[in-house]
């Protein structure tokens, strides 16, 4: 979602949207999963959002076993 965000210029809604389809999952399911498990509101993340190596640290931080993909879909 974040890589469509930043790479790709979509807004938090349209990234949703997209990876629901491609996930086959709701739209809810998506944005709970990109808030609690970094341990944020969606208030705190869309927030966050504006700051990218601030949500790329963190999100290091609480996944470092995948620095790399993390790094390579933030770029």
């Amino acid at each position: 979602m974040l890589e469509q965000i930043y790479k790709k210029g979509k807004t938090y809604d349209e990234a949703a949207k997209i990876a629901a389809k491609k996930l086959k999952l709701y739209e809810g399911t998506i944005r709970a999963m990109c808030t609690r498990n970094i341990g944020l509101t969606s208030k705190q993340f869309r927030k966050l959002l504006d700051d990218k190596e601030k949500i790329k640290t963190l999100i290091i931080e609480k996944f470092p076993d995948y620095e790399d993909t993390i790094k390579e879909a933030l770029s």
